[in-house]
């Protein structure tokens, strides 16, 4: 073999000295042939491992995609609704799939550009606008509500806004009231309705920054507090002061169903026997709910909790509040500040009327996990942290077999020497009406068991506690209710207390 011109020599050298520290290892001495060889074989093994790392950058993203069609392999098709799936990295959108479609009459599928309406994460953008109100000096954080809304009750002279703002308030969740009372939440009802509802309560659940209780009244009263101060509705304000500067074209607030009428808006479904139904669309509340958007403004809106050049919005929002007694509360202005598996997170999954959605940020790994679904059956807290363990933490999710619920009302007894039957049920039965509410209840006997309906609810078959005189059913499935019946001095039942997480001591009395 020719010895190779030394100029050649000169240059395999400086190069590969360059790659041979890298690996650290030696440059032969007075050999340009054996240096030769030894370049062109540490160029074949090279490009080999170039190729391999490829094909394993590949393989994981394959991989990926795979492992999170396995979690969504139910709601993958044309002939049902599903979600769309996003990963940021580094400000980057490293996955994005639809699954399922977003339409089913038209058959239009999921996808990064459909618009969602994503209720659970309204309320960090009617936090945005209300910071920046207070960023203009229009407003300040410490204002009294009665400030703004001076007809509300006096037992809410200590409220401020960023009492609102925390769900430290004790306002009760107009939610739950509008359900408990009978009200068909695919109904309209209107931000005005809202808060005649929420004026008409005679008490709080507890003393204003005693507790932290989610309530949806809370961010209702602050887009009533925005609209009275700029004349402009929140759906105007945030266009021109939050989603337009943003640059987030396809986001915004629903006030008019025909606002989203020639946009390309998934539906959202429910199942109510063997097929989906699309929910009706109806004027509903803006603030604690009414968001619509898309993947890709999502990924501009996780920039602010990165950029130092947004005024400070991101840090704003993720400043935890605090109980009167310095104790701080797990919630940022509209995000909920946890832990996953040990990391810290900020989250704000949730559901409404077919639509569900959460952005689960990982900080620390720089990484925001989303998910925009339209059908009940996805639960998107669950999605997300689901794509979390397969994306973050290397593994699969696993599954657990649910413990054996104990209903706490029980107290501990088996159902056959707990419940009350027969016709000891009938002084049970009757109307019980509550002028707070504006609602009655009617409670009968059918088939042997206790019954009851409010308003356009379903009838509701429930068992009573002999020991507490109590009964215990779910709201829509998440959080227990109970009514525990009231007794006169005669001992006869006059009336009965109802009492939810976020709706405490409403009384109805028995006609």
């Amino acid at each position: 073999m020719p010895i190779p011109p030394r100029g050649m020599g000169i240059l395999f050298k400086s190069f590969f000295s360059i790659l041979l520290k890298a690996f650290n290892l030696r440059m032969p001495r007075n050999s340009p042939i054996l240096t030769l060889r030894l370049a062109i074989a540490t160029v074949v093994a090279l490009s080999s491992t170039i190729r391999g790392r490829a094909a394993a950058c590949v393989q994981t993203q394959d991989s990926l995609a795979a492992h999170i069609d396995l979690l969504l392999k139910d709601h993958m098709g044309t002939n049902r609704p599903g979600a769309v799936v996003g990963i940021i990295q580094n400000g980057k959108l490293v996955f994005q799939k639809g699954y399922g479609m977003a339409d089913l009459e038209r058959q239009a599928p999921n996808g990064p550009t459909r618009i969602y309406k994503a209720p659970a994460l309204s309320k960090q953008f009617t936090a945005a606008a209300i910071v920046h109100l207070a960023q203009q000096k229009r407003i300040s954080l410490d204002d009294r509500l009665q400030k703004y809304i001076p007809e509300f009750p006096a037992y809410g002279k200590n409220i401020t806004i960023n009492h609102l703002l925390y769900h430290t308030s004790g306002i009760r969740d107009y939610l739950v009231l509008m359900w408990i009372s009978g009200k068909n939440l695919e109904e309209t009802f209107t931000n005005k309705e809202v808060l005649k509802t929420i004026l008409r309560q005679e008490v709080l659940d507890f003393e204003p920054g005693q507790r932290c209780v989610y309530s949806h009244s809370n961010y209702v009263l602050l887009a009533e507090i925005l609209e009275r101060v700029t004349g402009s509705t929140l759906s105007l304000y945030s266009a021109r002061h939050v989603f337009g500067p943003l640059g987030m074209p396809g986001s915004g607030f629903d006030e008019e169903p025909r606002v989203l009428r020639n946009k390309p808006l998934a539906l959202g479904y429910k199942k109510p026997g063997a097929r989906y139904l699309p929910y009706r669309d109806r004027k509903q509340t803006v603030g604690d709910r009414g968001l619509y958007t898309m993947l890709s403004d999502l990924v501009v809106w996780d920039h602010i909790f990165y950029d130092t050049l947004s005024a400070g919005l991101g840090r704003a929002l993720l400043q935890r509040g605090a109980l009167t007694d310095g104790t701080a509360v797990p919630y940022g202005k509209g995000i909920i500040r946890s832990h996953y598996r040990g990391l810290p997170v900020h989250t704000h999954p949730g559901t409404f009327l077919g639509y569900g959605a959460d952005m689960l940020r990982f900080p620390t790994k720089r990484t925001t996990i989303i998910c925009l679904t339209n059908t009940d059956a996805i639960d998107p807290e669950k999605l997300t942290q689901d794509i979390a363990d397969i994306y973050i933490f290397g593994e699969r999710p696993t599954t657990t077999a649910p413990a054996n619920a104990v209903d706490e009302a029980s107290g501990g007894m088996t159902p056959s020497s707990a419940v009350v039957g027969g016709e000891a049920l009938r002084e049970f039965t009757g109307t019980y009406y509550s002028r707070e509410q504006q609602a009655t209840y009617s409670f009968f006997i059918e088939g042997g068991a206790l019954w009851f309906v409010v308003g356009t609810n379903p009838k509701m078959k429930v068992v009573l506690w002999k020991k507490y005189e109590r009964i215990s059913f779910p709201y829509y499935g998440q959080e227990n209710i109970t009514i525990d019946f009231q007794r006169n001095s005669l001992g006869r039942v006059d009336g009965f207390i109802l009492s939810a997480p976020r709706a405490a001591n409403l009384k109805f009395i028995k006609e």
